[in-house]
């Protein structure tokens, strides 16, 4: 079952090295069931954004293409979950939209012709839109915080080159700036804008983007924070929690 496996579990990475690799069976034998249920309900789920083989962190690790695939598999993670991952509040604005839809709907249409009366329903129809649906940047910061709770004890050695040092819970501030970046990449590689190859700094921030997908994929699944956790940990050597509980 391919959601299970994503590591080249011979592979050493460093500081990120356990020395037994058994422990990914455990992570995920309580689960089986979940992941085959899943995988019966999802058969068009896409693979294309998982490694070949081994794991990234640096810059040369992702192309262009591998960026693209886990944008892509993020959105539709999103998408999948609309009520958790993409629905945001209007309440702020929802005197703002009633007033404006409620103009439109009483624009007299005598005499308008095709594309005008095509005009004024596709311009209802974004108005009753706007409020509830994030844009791309705001999908990044609520998909964080929908799952921090999973993921904040691996920030430490997702972001662990100088530029960063971040530990624990992202600030809003930081947090804003990597969805930033992740986002004008994503536009510069659709539109041509891309020439070069990704630095290690950039690699930090797509490999958060990485984690934080296949983690939504667990939530989906039906994990609670506590088992994605250690579930990351065992596929992307992200925190040590495994090894914590294994020597404890």
């Amino acid at each position: 079952m391919y959601n299970g496996y994503l590591r080249d579990l011979s592979s050493d990475q460093g500081q990120f090295y356990r020395s037994n690799h058994e422990v990914e069976y455990e992570c995920y034998r309580p689960y089986i069931q979940q992941f085959l249920q899943f995988s019966a309900q999802n058969a068009d789920y896409t693979f294309f954004h998982y490694p070949g083989e081994g794991l990234r962190v640096r810059g040369r690790d992702y192309s262009a293409v591998d960026y693209m695939n886990i944008f892509a598999a993020f959105e539709a993670e999103c998408h999948a979950n609309k009520d958790l991952f993409e629905k945001a509040d209007a309440t702020k604005v929802q005197a703002i939209k009633e007033v404006i839809i409620s103009q439109i709907d009483d624009f007299s249409t005598q005499g308008l012709k095709q594309e005008e009366l095509g005009f004024l329903k596709n311009a209802k129809q974004r108005i009753m839109q706007l409020g509830t649906q994030l844009g791309q940047t705001k999908k990044i910061i609520n998909a964080y915080h929908v799952l921090y709770n999973a993921l904040d004890g691996s920030v430490e050695n997702i972001f662990y080159l100088p530029e960063f040092r971040l530990k624990g819970h992202i600030k809003d501030k930081d947090l804003k700036k990597i969805a930033d970046f992740l986002v004008g990449q994503r536009g510069a590689i659709a539109h041509g804008g891309f020439s070069s190859m990704f630095t290690d700094v950039d690699a930090q921030k797509i490999h958060f983007l990485e984690i934080l997908t296949y983690a939504q994929m667990l939530k989906r699944v039906g994990l609670e924070d506590s088992n994605i956790e250690q579930i990351i940990s065992a596929v992307f050597y992200c925190n040590y929690i495994l090894s914590q509980e294994q020597y404890s």
